[in-house]
């Protein structure tokens, strides 16, 4: 402690303490070590700040996220209660036409036949308007049960439409919790999302398979639709199922194939949705710019690209707990650009990985 005190007070007064010349030299490497270790304190200081306000925005903008998807949900409840007290109501409605239907039915019929005895020309003309009277009310008696049978079906729908709700708000509470994880990582979320999708037609795949794959490319959207993540994952419907395109500026640490926390996280939530859906086989691409790349790990960009791909595939089969046997990687390295790389933006669009999700 005197040592220190000693040494805090000759870097506030600028005089070295007294001492041999060794002590001299100590204080000296004391003293520029003291200098770069408060240089480097104050550069991890304003980083460490930096992160902090980026997770805050990232925070507020989750839990923005979560009231409005309370919000939907209480709006919802409302709506079933209206219509189911409105369904009680057709219902009653139509038990009330019907009794009104068996009553003049059975009172027509009596006077038919009291009048049938007094008078045989009249009778016979007043028999022919009774049975018009009956079918007439037959048609309109079929018509009100066909309309409560269709109100019942309608009320089903909206329960069904209220039960995916419920649903989306579940997932909505589970990603606001793990917000905490987000701020234990450091690492800035960044944008990840953009759909770009087209609906597949019969004509393309059949009606079977073009169905399935809508509603899977639905599931995906809805998993991410929470996420302000600009053009940083791309979701396309093709021909055999849906591909998604994660940019690399997000994916993995740069200059490197370990992935990005946000990343594992986006992968997470892909992995469950395609753990619902297994009747898709996937295929994980990486791609690369055709800037030159050599070292001892990767001597080109093909094996850059396919440890990438790797990186991908090993954590939704090992964290996703997908089957191995329907998942598999490829590296094209810089040979299948989407555009030039003559320019930066042009390169940051080809370094990607591609997801193809395709039905079998």
């Amino acid at each position: 402690m005197k040592i220190y005190e000693s040494i805090k007070r000759a870097l506030s007064t600028g005089s070295d303490p007294k001492g041999s010349k060794r002590q001299q030299e100590d204080f000296q490497a004391l003293k520029s070590e003291f200098a770069a270790f408060k240089e480097r304190s104050e550069q991890k200081h304003e980083e460490l700040e930096r992160h902090r306000e980026y997770i805050e925005e990232a925070y507020a903008a989750l839990k923005k996220d979560f009231t409005k998807s309370e919000k939907r949900c209480v709006d919802l409840e409302n709506s079933l209660d209206f219509q189911v007290s409105r369904y009680d109501a057709l219902e009653a409605e139509r038990d009330r036409l019907i009794q009104y239907y068996k009553d003049n039915k059975l009172g027509g019929g009596s006077a038919s036949v009291d009048w049938r005895d007094r008078s045989n020309g009249f009778e016979k003309s007043r028999l022919i308007r009774s049975k018009d009277r009956d079918e007439e009310l037959d048609s309109n008696s079929n018509w009100l049960i066909s309309y409560g049978d269709a109100m019942t079906l309608l009320l089903a729908v909206f329960i069904m439409f209220f039960s995916f709700a419920a649903a989306n708000l579940q997932d909505s509470n589970k990603k606001y919790s793990s917000i905490s994880d987000l701020l234990r990582s450091g690492d800035p979320v960044g944008e990840l999302y953009n759909s770009q999708t087209q609906d597949v037609t019969e004509a393309d795949t059949g009606p079977v398979i073009s169905s399935q794959i809508n509603f899977l490319r639905d599931e995906i959207l809805r998993t991410f639709e929470d996420l302000d993540v600009g053009e940083s994952l791309l979701v396309a419907v093709k021909k055999q199922g849906v591909e998604i395109t994660l940019r690399n500026r997000v994916t993995f640490n740069e200059g490197g194939v370990e992935l990005a926390e946000y990343t594992k996280y986006v992968l997470s939530e892909l992995a469950n949705v395609l753990g619902l859906n297994p009747g898709y086989n996937v295929v994980v691409e990486g791609h690369t710019d055709n800037l030159p790349i050599s070292s001892v790990k990767y001597p080109s960009n093909w094996e850059l690209s396919a440890a990438r791909a790797s990186a991908v595939v090993r954590y939704l089969t090992v964290e996703g707990r997908l089957d191995p046997a329907r998942i598999s990687a490829a590296g094209y390295g810089e040979h299948r650009p989407v555009e030039s790389n003559l320019t930066e933006e042009g390169r940051a669009a080809n370094r990607r990985v591609i997801i193809k999700l395709i039905a079998k």
